[in-house]
């Protein structure tokens, strides 16, 4: 099963360790380290032009993605 992140983005579900709301995360001081550090990193893929609103930790990257992790959760996989 895949899930669609936005833009021309499809993951394997079974590659997502964790859907993260960015707001909610962003409060913590040790999420907004990793936040920091993972901006410089070629790992850090954007999805869509956008604000982002949620993180998605994968096996081998970590996406930003303009859909809010509460839609990512609420989708059917494809």
């Amino acid at each position: 099963m895949y899930l669609h992140l936005g833009g021309d983005v499809i993951v394997p579900e079974s590659d997502i360790l964790a859907v993260l709301d960015i707001d909610n995360i962003s409060v913590s001081k040790d999420s907004r380290a990793f936040l920091n550090a993972a901006q410089g990193n070629p790992g850090i893929i954007t999805v869509g032009g956008d604000i982002p609103k949620a993180v998605v930790l994968c096996d081998n990257a970590v996406y930003l993605t303009q859909v809010s992790s509460a839609t990512l959760i609420n989708r059917k996989p494809l």
